[in-house]
């Protein structure tokens, strides 16, 4: 889920939704970004505690990430 979705709403919001429904959903987020120079990025995705993919990623890179979150 990429971190900065629109000009209202970020993937974090999305996030802490999927949280609050107490399904398990959130566990099967990935963040993706271009940000990492923002410090407001960085401490959400730190709180998040879920892997990221920082962009540009390959292919190669986001098959692996996704056989990893869905292994566990």
């Amino acid at each position: 889920m990429d971190v900065h979705l629109d000009e209202a709403h970020t993937g974090f919001d999305l996030f802490d939704h999927l949280r609050t429904v107490g399904q398990g959903l959130e566990q099967r987020i990935v963040f993706t970004t271009g940000d990492s120079i923002s410090t407001q990025t960085r401490d959400a995705l730190e709180r998040a505690a879920r892997p990221v993919l920082r962009k540009p990623f390959s292919l190669d890179e986001l098959r692996e990430m996704l056989v990893r979150v869905t292994a566990g």
